[in-house]
């Protein structure tokens, strides 16, 4: 894409964020020449309700079979739709959904919601959310004997699911009724982008998204891009700047959804946390979703993450560099990164490009072929960021017999390996696949010589031809 013309800011803004490792590594000006943060993008996004999706497809025909025998419109269907609701916009995220917002607010909103419908709305997704819907208990010993009082789950991805018409249709009608108990609004999330919690005495998922997505694209005084960017030349360009945070709005909305689903299932009950995907070994609903659509989590470049994303976008695979309980978050891992077979995780840059595609109907074109797997982000270049190792504790407590601290010890490491294998299955080990097209990959840090042995090693197992470094 060609450049726009910026007017480079003399000083940092008031909050300027630390660069990351990408741009620490590259610095702005590179990855702005090669499409990563600036682009001819202006605030007049195309709709997407001309491309929408087989669920927007769906509630248009149950809205029409309605009208048949009720010409008032007054009966809603299976697709949760109101009147004079827009068929393209899914019902849980539909303006009366939102709380506290005006027409100026949605309408700022809204290509972040036609975004987040329309990935939504696309088959490829039903098998996460139907194989959620049919989470099974987990019988883990270990996490039995941590957490003796919570009752854990894990779910796989029902393919089988798209396999005929009908499947498909009651996992995206399935996904519509969630509607009634899900309401989003925005607030002040501090550091995080969103939270999702459950209200028992309204008995919803209460969706909360940082203020600052609502403020930006609203171009509220005092909410300018650059003021989260330091001085650079050319400068942060303010239309890309929003471009991206109406993408990472809309990528946020799905990963909050993944949240709802299950908060709708178990009703917010505190001793059912979140499913872990197969053997996988960290249970976080949202993660796993953006993994399963874009082979990665897309986050915004920078250190001290903020939603104005002034550094670009990247993607970094899951799981990846994760440590410590949550239980605040209903987060239990398992293990440490190199329990799994992850001894180092890479960030790629997210092109402006990528981006803009995504509001085009050959990217939506592209995915109903093929599936959602070959439109994701081209890694072109990265980052290789060492995982600090974290010795696992001894096994039991000095309680135990030696015989059963024995048999302890026997089930946490078949369950290791378990891990192992589902992360390496899924892909996500250090072999990093993704990147055998790569121009650049840059190992950071002391450790660089211990890296580059340790992917030479993988990839002469792995059959891979080997890739130089920069």
């Amino acid at each position: 894409m060609s450049q726009p013309s910026v007017r480079q800011p003399v000083v940092a803004g008031p909050d300027a964020m630390d660069p990351g490792p990408l741009v620490i590594e590259y610095t702005l000006e590179a990855l702005n020449h090669e499409g990563y943060i600036n682009a001819n993008v202006t605030d007049q996004i195309p709709t997407l309700e001309n491309i929408a999706g087989d669920g927007a497809s769906l509630r248009l025909w149950d809205r029409e079979r309605l009208l048949a025998t009720d010409p008032e419109g007054g009966e809603v269907g299976e697709s949760q739709l109101g009147k004079g609701e827009p068929d393209h916009i899914h019902p849980t995220l539909q303006r009366e959904q939102w709380i506290g917002i005006d027409e100026r607010d949605w309408q700022a909103i809204l290509p972040s919601i036609e975004l987040a419908s329309r990935f939504l709305d696309d088959p490829h997704i039903t098998p996460f959310f139907h194989g959620l819907d049919n989470a099974t208990e987990l019988k883990d010993p270990l996490l039995k004997a941590a957490y003796g009082d919570l009752k854990f789950h894990r779910f796989d991805g029902d393919n089988s699911v798209m396999s005929t018409d009908a499947g498909f249709t009651n996992a995206l009608f399935a996904m519509m009724s969630m509607r009634d108990q899900v309401q989003l609004r925005f607030a002040d999330e501090g550091r995080g982008h969103a939270s999702t919690s459950w209200k028992p005495g309204f008995q919803v998922a209460d969706m909360s998204f940082h203020q600052d997505f609502l403020f930006i694209l609203r171009q509220k005084a005092g909410y300018n891009p650059q003021r989260w960017s330091r001085s650079w030349a050319p400068g942060t360009h303010e239309p890309s700047a929003r471009f991206r945070t109406r993408v990472l709005l809309a990528t946020t909305i799905v990963h909050e959804l993944a949240h709802c689903a299950w908060f709708i299932k178990c009703k917010g009950k505190k001793d059912l946390p979140e499913p872990y995907l197969r053997d996988r070994p960290v249970n976080e609903l949202g993660w796993e979703l953006e993994n399963f659509i874009w082979t990665g989590i897309i986050e915004a470049s920078g250190r001290g993450v903020h939603v104005s994303a002034p550094y670009g976008l990247h993607i970094e695979r899951f799981p990846g560099r994760w440590f410590g309980d949550d239980p605040d978050r209903y987060l239990y891992i398992r293990g440490a990164p190199e329990d799994w077979g992850v001894t180092w995780a890479t960030q790629y840059p997210v092109s402006m490009e990528w981006c803009r595609s995504l509001f085009t109907k050959e990217y939506w074109e592209k995915v109903s072929r093929y599936g959602f797997i070959q439109v994701r982000p081209r890694r072109l270049k990265g980052v290789r960021l060492q995982v600090t190792s974290d010795s696992r504790p001894e096994v039991g407590d000095d309680t135990m017999s030696p015989k059963s601290r024995a048999l302890l010890k026997y089930r946490e490491d078949r369950r290791i390996k378990a891990m192992k294998a589902g992360v390496k299955a899924d892909d996500i080990d250090s072999s990093d696949e993704e990147d055998v097209d790569a121009q650049s990959i840059v190992v950071r840090g002391k450790h660089k010589k211990e890296l580059e042995e340790e992917l030479r090693k993988q990839r002469e197992e792995d059959g891979d031809t080997e890739m130089p470094d920069a």
